[in-house]
């Protein structure tokens, strides 16, 4: 059994196992979560069309075009991405460093290898791996997030790590 507390410690494991072998679904973390989203180094936000090209809208996100090597500006409302659009990456846009959600994601994630997430959450690391391939590549998946999880110290991290188990695997 986990010990009791380190819910998040195993999601967050679990989330490095998925994305370190490429067990994300692309298309649905592209097209329905904010992963591809720039966030800026300097302030935490998400960096906005506006940021770059002032008067431009401030409701638009800002996505990096691998295949272009530049910046594209994404309606929040009604966007559909290109397979040429980076998940990972840091990137400089006019003066501003830059990385994608999904990379900064990946940089707390990757503090949390099976092997150290065995020592805090009593899970062997062996069962921590499968869990996460077994997570990623079972259809259908999903976590219960009841009101438990809402009585632990840090309880909103573990319910948005539980919810972007989910999202980053379609």
């Amino acid at each position: 059994p986990i010990k009791p507390g380190t819910d998040l410690a195993l999601m967050l494991s679990m989330l490095q196992v998925i994305m370190s072998e490429n067990l994300y679904d692309r298309d649905f973390t592209l097209n329905h979560t904010v992963a591809p989203f720039l966030v800026r180094r300097d302030t935490c936000c998400f960096l906005r069309e506006s940021d770059i090209f002032p008067g431009e809208s401030k409701d638009n996100y800002v996505v990096w075009d691998q295949e272009k090597e530049e910046t594209v500006a994404v309606s929040p409302r009604t966007y559909s991405l290109s397979e040429n659009t980076a998940l990972f990456g840091k990137y400089n846009v006019k003066g501003i460093e830059c990385a994608t959600a999904l990379h900064q994601l990946r940089g707390i994630c990757n503090q949390y290898v099976p092997e150290k997430a065995e020592k805090i959450t009593g899970v062997s690391h062996v069962k921590i791996r499968r869990l996460a391939e077994d997570f990623a590549t079972i259809k259908p998946a999903t976590i219960h997030l009841s009101s438990v999880m809402a009585r632990q110290q840090n309880s909103e991290n573990t319910i948005m790590a539980g919810g972007t188990l989910v999202a980053l695997t379609g």
